[in-house]
């Protein structure tokens, strides 16, 4: 998970397309701006599942980046108060590993993992399915953005959030 807020640049355009060919699935996070993913790279390349985050109901969080270019969102978390967070893993050294613990923490680097998840089952059931396959399949298969959400910024729309909400089940 990583991105710069610029256009996609026609070295990173080949990169991915080299990867596509060779049947690599590539997910990104959309980011953690606030603002239009369109103006954020690697999610604005072509042929990349970018992905938004969206809090425990379904809403869209005050941060994820937003947009056309997002293909779903998944929780990412909304670390406004325990209940709405996600627990990582984490490691308390400083310039070594030291004490392993849980953190609770939010971003479209949490919600971009789920995607990712998803996609590897697919393949697993399915390995020869190319890259597009799996982006329709993940697509098609999210699950409606519910409204009346109270634990975000707003409710998730398909403009701003995509086509859907992961549903790994379906």
């Amino acid at each position: 998970s990583f991105g710069a807020q610029t256009a996609c640049t026609a070295t990173e355009q080949a990169a991915i397309d080299d990867a596509i060919a060779s049947g690599a699935v590539l997910i990104a996070a959309a980011g953690n701006q606030g603002a239009e993913a369109g103006n954020f790279s690697p999610a604005n390349c072509d042929n990349v599942i970018t992905v938004a985050a969206s809090t425990r109901q379904g809403g869209e969080t005050f941060y994820t980046n937003f947009g056309n270019n997002i293909s779903l969102s998944a929780p990412g978390g909304n670390t406004d108060n325990e209940i709405n967070g996600i627990y990582s893993t984490t490691n308390n050294g400083l310039d070594a590993p030291d004490q392993d613990s849980f953190e609770l923490v939010s971003g479209t680097s949490f919600a971009a993992p789920m995607v990712s998840g998803a996609a590897a089952l697919i393949k697993a059931v399915n390995p020869q399915l190319s890259p597009l396959d799996i982006r329709f399949i993940l697509e098609t298969s999210s699950r409606s953005f519910p409204a009346g959400t109270t634990d975000g910024f707003q409710d998730c729309i398909p403009e701003r959030c995509g086509a859907g909400l992961l549903d790994t089940a379906k």
